[in-house]
């Protein structure tokens, strides 16, 4: 059965789109776990094709805001995911012999502010084109930016069509004078906690329904940024914000220290808290049951037959649907 077969070649997130709701199978362990009670920073742990990805990326824009769902609240804007996984090859350039120190660190800072400015766009288009928001449609697009984004990033007019077009242009500028340090003019540096705070304090200007817009930063594959720039980040770990902050994910052992830019480290509970997939879902018979939901979730996607009345697929990628799914006349 080289269809049914074909059903299970899917197996990484990086092939999927930004919107994952309809392919993440919400886990047990979700029950015991909390994300977003406080602004303190998440890391994510676990061993290659262990589901790390996917699991960020259920918890960013694309699936929270996935056309998917129903009655989107309001509560969501609370904690806006934002992905970035950094390009290897590219963050690699930024060094202090190529670029020479400081401007290495001040370049990886920019790169990140325009990367996830990108992202706050995109979000703002699947908002703007959402129609399953609880409260109605909020016309992200037509907000006004301040004089903080305006004097910063030197934009034309203080609106969102305007700041998508200049990120799109800047990111094209610093990658030419990433590459070409020598032949190309310096940018204007800026840090993504100043644009980041701001832009989130005029989204909510916009709205009273938008008065706890946070921002949270999903830094994927965090071993493969260079020594500086991880400091960089944990500088943001170090430091949250009403408006945003920032969590990791990488292999597990393959981070050993998490310094900042100074002497400081990131200390385990008071500034961040981990997350290991693998040792929850060896718990109890969460990998059993997980396993089971993903193999007929597969068949039932390429049209197979699935002779189980418990398994109810509809009812996989919800986390409210788990006490159904964790009964003992459902699986266990």
């Amino acid at each position: 059965m080289p269809a049914l077969a074909d059903a299970f070649l899917k197996n990484r997130a990086d092939n999927l789109p930004p919107d994952v709701f309809q392919e993440f199978i919400v886990p047990p362990f979700f029950q015991h776990i909390s994300i977003f009670k406080d602004s303190k920073s998440v890391r994510i742990l676990g061993g290659r094709g262990c589901g790390k990805t996917m699991f960020l990326r259920f918890f960013c824009h694309g699936s929270t805001f996935s056309a998917h769902r129903e009655n989107i609240g309001d509560e969501e804007f609370s904690n806006l995911g934002l992905y970035f996984r950094p390009d290897t090859g590219f963050c690699s350039l930024m060094t202090a012999e190529w670029l020479q120190k400081p401007k290495d660190g001040f370049a990886f800072s920019h790169y990140l502010t325009l990367s996830l400015v990108a992202e706050i766009c995109q979000a703002i288009k699947n908002i703007d084109a959402a129609e399953n928001l609880a409260g109605g449609s909020l016309n992200l697009s037509k907000a006004r930016l301040g004089q903080t984004l305006v004097r910063q990033l030197e934009l034309p007019e203080p609106t969102i069509e305007a700041l998508q077009l200049l990120i799109e242009q800047r990111m094209a500028d610093f990658d030419l004078w990433v590459r070409n340090p020598d032949q190309c003019e310096l940018p204007r540096f800026v840090h993504f906690s100043t644009i980041l705070t701001a832009l989130a304090n005029d989204l909510a200007n916009h709205s009273p329904r938008l008065d706890a817009l946070a921002f949270r930063v999903f830094v994927d594959e965090f071993e493969n940024l260079l020594p500086r720039q991880q400091e960089i980040v944990c500088d943001a770990i170090k430091h949250p914000s009403q408006r945003f902050a920032v969590h990791i994910a990488h292999k597990r052992d393959a981070v050993t220290d998490l310094k900042t830019s100074r002497e400081e480290r990131i200390v385990e509970l008071h500034d961040i808290r981990t997350i290991d997939l693998e040792s929850n879902l060896v718990k109890d018979n969460d990998f059993e049951v997980l396993a089971a939901e993903l193999f007929l979730f597969r068949i039932y996607q390429a049209n197979g037959v699935v002779a189980c009345p418990s398994f109810r697929p509809e009812l996989l990628h919800d986390p409210v649907h788990l006490p159904y799914r964790l009964t003992e006349g459902c699986w266990r």
